[in-house]
């Protein structure tokens, strides 16, 4: 399996990793440092950072129920898409009232928490289903998660310097389209290979029938 190509059966699973955790990354590392800015108290930083980990306790177990009897595919393009929206409107809250500020993070908080926490495992499930007997090659693709958030931690530091902290919106949007995008792309080729695979079984299928002949005395 080949470095980041567009001939290589797997891109579409190698960007969507790289995407997940790239959103991640602009999230984790600056969102406490946008609530600071905000006038928000150490106190309530960590009350607002210790929601998605609370909610993820209800929210993994609820999507992956619904996600087996709907297809990891829609659950996984619905909650990506409500999360990521979710998430710049935090940027509007500065222009609120400080009396007002907090109780509306903690509303965004939980509703991104609700819908953004079981990404990671869906984009897990959505893999492995995608590899079918390839399944060893998982670990090389989900390297490609590492490399998003490393990536992320490198450049967005030098562009949060010069841009200030509400670039962390604009950039969890772009990775959050193109999770979508992704994921799209990962599903429609799948179901390409798998039309393929049907018709080249039916055309063997139809050889062998047409091969056999009947002898009759």
């Amino acid at each position: 399996m080949g470095f980041l190509c567009w001939n290589d059966q797997y891109i579409g699973l190698k960007s969507l990793f790289f995407f997940v955790f790239f959103e991640q990354a602009s999230t984790y590392r600056f969102l406490p440092l946008y609530y600071k800015d905000l006038g928000c108290r150490e106190t309530e930083i960590g009350v607002l950072m210790g929601i998605l980990p609370a909610i993820s306790l209800i929210s993994i177990p609820f999507w992956s129920a619904i996600s087996d009897n709907s297809g990891h595919k829609n659950v996984l393009l619905f909650t990506a898409f409500l999360s990521f929206i979710l998430f710049p409107l935090n940027y509007f809250v500065e222009f609120l009232s400080m009396s007002n500020r907090y109780v509306f993070l903690i509303i965004l908080r939980i509703g991104y928490s609700l819908f953004n926490a079981p990404i990671s495992t869906l984009v897990n499930v959505l893999t492995i289903s995608q590899l079918g007997d390839n399944r060893a090659e998982y670990g090389k693709l989900r390297t490609w998660g590492t490399i998003g958030w490393g990536v992320c931690y490198a450049i967005l530091g030098f562009i949060v310097d010069s841009s200030g902290l509400g670039i962390i919106f604009a950039f969890s949007l772009t990775s959050g389209i193109l999770v979508v995008v992704m994921t799209s792309f990962v599903v429609q080729s799948n179901n390409h290979n798998n039309y393929n695979n049907n018709e080249i079984e039916k055309e063997k299928t139809e050889e062998v029938g047409g091969g056999t002949t009947t002898t009759t005395k």
